[in-house]
Parts: C-alpha cells; sequence; structure tokens
C-alpha cells in the first residue's frame, strides 16, 4: 500500500499481543484501522 501511495497516519506496527494495526488516510479524508490477528 505504502507504494502505491497511501498515507500512513501510524506506520504498520507490530503490536505486544503478537498482531499488526495499521492506520491511514482515505482520499475522501476517512481514517481507516488494519489489524491482522495473529494465529499459533
Amino acid at each position: 500500500m505504502q507504494a502505491r501511495g497511501v498515507d500512513f497516519t501510524q506506520e504498520p506496527s507490530t503490536q505486544a499481543w503478537g498482531g499488526t494495526i495499521a492506520t491511514f488516510q482515505d482520499p475522501d479524508g476517512n481514517i481507516l484501522t488494519l489489524m491482522e490477528s495473529r494465529d499459533d
């Protein structure tokens, strides 16, 4: 997504619980959060 110019307000980062969270803004100004959980 970064390669396509997505403006992250919170860069993708690994959380203490093992998952990854990233927050970005869409072209209309909406703030979206992506979360990837860790499956063991």
